[in-house]
């Protein structure tokens, strides 16, 4: 990601959807900051949200939530992009993975019905 990030020749944001209450680390994060890492701007729209309240906002403008959590996971992070490159300490079995849903490669029109 940061070799493609590297190739962009304009400024530009990232966006992510983290929450301050999340984790102890993330609250000590701002709502809009500058990353060396990824050289752009990192904004995080849902900072101040609680998880009801992105769960409501998803709601009230008609869009779908993550399948996952409709069939028992607790969150719906890291774990699932194809980009983590370590496993978490954090990570336990949820009912997705004991379901096997992992072993499926879902396609957009899936995530969003």
């Amino acid at each position: 990601m940061l070799a493609f990030l590297a190739t962009l020749p304009d400024e530009f944001t990232i966006y992510q959807g983290i929450r301050r209450n999340e984790f102890e680390a993330r609250s000590k994060m701002q709502q809009r900051e500058w990353s060396d890492t990824y050289d752009a701007w990192v904004e995080r729209p849902c900072f101040h949200y609680s998880a009801q309240d992105c769960f409501d906002a998803a709601k009230a403008k008609g869009r779908p939530i993550n399948p996952l959590y409709l069939i028992g996971a607790a969150r719906v992070g890291c774990f699932l992009c194809v980009l983590i490159c370590r496993v978490h300490s954090s990570l336990r079995v949820i009912p997705a993975m004991e379901a096997g849903i992992f072993d499926h490669v879902w396609t957009t029109a899936e995530l969003n019905t």
